[in-house]
């Protein structure tokens, strides 16, 4: 399966909540989350366009696998995730065989659903607001379709291939990225 996601800088954050509202969106929750953000021993993950990283959501632990973008539309990719009991225990380990932290990405997510997507709005620390919308999907192509159809619905129609930890580390290094 894959994660199929378009995103967009929000520029208006209370008024797209509204209109998104307005259109039949259910808030599910507010929360927090930061990300770490790890390379691997042997090779360079912002080379190969993967991520490996471990999220805290409150009291809950997620590792996740992101595999290279298969699409020039989104930011398609294959993505495996599992819950984790302890957040500090799973850092160590990752240390103790090799990995190395690279950055930390801290944001402020409201979750919402929508026509069976979910409709992210976030608040990234040293970034600013954006907007996503995803799904997973076995037909990247059809799903990045309806996505745009959508997004495009909300007025939305400049997107973003960047994940937050490029533009993060874009930002912090002066555009080098």
């Amino acid at each position: 399966m894959f994660e199929v996601e378009i995103k967009a800088r929000c520029f208006d954050k209370n008024s797209f909540i509204e209109k998104i509202i307005s259109a039949g969106a259910i808030h599910v929750e507010t929360r927090e989350e930061v990300d770490m953000y790890f390379n691997h021993p042997q090779r360079n993950f912002a080379e190969t366009d993967e991520a490996l990283r471990l999220r805290r959501v409150g009291s809950k632990t997620f590792l996740t696998y992101k595999g290279p973008k298969v699409s020039a539309k989104s930011k398609a990719r294959l993505e495996e995730e599992t819950c984790v009991e302890n957040f500090d225990s799973m850092q160590k380990i990752l240390y103790m065989v090799g990995f190395v932290e690279c950055n930390k990405v801290a944001k402020v997510r409201e979750v919402y659903t929508f026509d069976k997507i979910e409709i992210c709005v976030d608040s990234i620390e040293e970034l600013g607001d954006f907007i996503e919308l995803e799904t997973i999907s076995e037909h990247t192509e059809e799903t990045e379709e309806y996505l745009l159809n959508i997004a495009n619905s909300f007025g939305i129609s400049e997107f973003i291939r960047k994940s937050y930890l490029e533009m993060v580390l874009e930002k912090r290094l002066g555009g080098l990225v």
